[in-house]
């Protein structure tokens, strides 16, 4: 069965996979006012989003904690993890709902998670849950600073949201709120181009919400093609690499599948090591025991960051011979390598690993600045 659902959203369908009922959407109160502004036209020009936004929120763990549990809450503000999920969706049960929402605002009022983010995943969008989870956060004294949508298939759902917003957000709120948003069903990847490009479409007037990464719903995803999930996740594959193919090409994070072993500490480091390599940004975890291993298998190791510095340095002293590609320690290296040497530099600087880099003065020329390696 399907709803048409017409109010300025251009009579697209909408495929009615969620518990509760349908809202139709709000009027937008804010609608052609100051439009977030982005670096590059979407209209087809060439543009360089291969790299996540570097003013984005450090998430190599998201932490998923029912919002009515308060005293989770409280253990995970001493936990040091990236981002902690405060959630009104799978871990509440619909005769709780309400009271995880005035629990979760009382949490965001009285717990201090330092520089943690600080996230809530509402209820699937275009429902009376989700609205009245939208309506309780924005009436609440105390905001999160992120939201994760679940189960979002289509861009009218997320039109539907920030329309919401729009109508829910006070006057005087100045802060965007970062959204991350979870891909759960094949419709949902198929769509996905056209949701994430929604973020940066004039159709879309919410002052308030900025697109910044992309979750992996790899069980929901499984569930929905009747895979049977294995440790390989071989059925998931293609799914799991255009989820980061979508999330690199608009310079968003991606966030991997949940690993549901929480006691098998070596599958989930093979796991997060393998989401690391195919290009995932974190990881969604369900446990504080897997906090330490993820955020590890995100982050660059000691070995990987002396190669890019060593790298860096050498790259830099052959640019200012004039030379293009150069061997390296027996590797020939040209500017696709440096990008993955910056990417790892990058990550070690904003986690702490290393200093950030000084501008200094170029260093000069070798004389005899040829092929090989950088000379002593």
């Amino acid at each position: 069965m399907w709803r048409s659902v017409t109010p300025r959203y251009h009579c697209r369908l909408v495929s009615p996979t969620f518990r509760g009922s349908i809202c139709l959407p709000p009027k937008c109160q804010h609608q052609n006012e100051g439009r977030r502004s982005y670096s590059s036209d979407i209209s087809g020009t060439a543009t360089d989003h291969s790299v996540v936004k570097t003013n984005s929120v450090l998430r190599r763990a998201l932490l998923y904690l029912p919002g009515n549990n308060k005293k989770m809450a409280k253990k995970a503000a001493g936990l040091n993890v990236d981002c902690v999920c405060l959630d009104l969706e799978d871990a509440v049960s619909l005769n709780r709902k309400e009271e995880a929402r005035a629990s979760i605002t009382e949490i965001l009022a009285e717990l201090d998670f330092g520089d943690s983010d600080v996230a809530v995943r509402i209820n699937p969008l275009m429902t009376e849950l989700a609205e009245a989870d939208i309506k309780a956060l924005y009436s609440a004294p105390t905001l999160p600073k992120s939201l994760v949508i679940p189960k979002v298939e289509t861009s009218i759902q997320m039109e539907w949201l920030f329309d919401m917003v729009d109508k829910c957000m006070k006057d005087d709120l100045i802060d965007n709120m970062n959204v991350l948003i979870q891909v759960e069903s094949p419709l949902g990847l198929i769509n996905l181009k056209d949701i994430c490009r929604l973020d940066m479409d004039a159709v879309t007037e919410s002052l308030q919400l900025n697109l910044e990464g992309l979750i992996f719903g790899g069980d929901d995803f499984a569930a929905s093609l009747g895979a049977t999930r294995s440790e390989a996740a071989s059925e998931l594959f293609f799914a799991r690499q255009s989820v980061v193919c979508h999330a690199k090409a608009f310079g968003l994070q991606a966030i991997d599948l949940v690993n549901i072993h929480y006691h098998d500490t070596e599958f989930l480091e093979r796991e997060s090591i393998e989401g690391a390599h195919m290009g995932y940004t974190g990881k969604q975890i369900i446990h504080p025991n897997q906090v330490d291993i993820v955020q590890a298998a995100f982050s660059p190791s000691k070995a990987s960051i002396d190669f890019a510095l060593a790298l860096e340095h050498a790259f830099e002293v052959h640019q200012n011979a004039g030379h293009g590609a150069f061997t390296f320690r027996d590797k020939m290296i040209d500017m696709p390598t440096m990008l993955q040497c910056q990417t790892v530099l990058n990550l070690a600087r904003r986690t702490g690993m290393i200093a950030p880099k000084e501008i200094r003065v170029p260093d000069p020329a070798p004389k005899d600045a040829g092929s090989g390696d950088v000379p002593p």
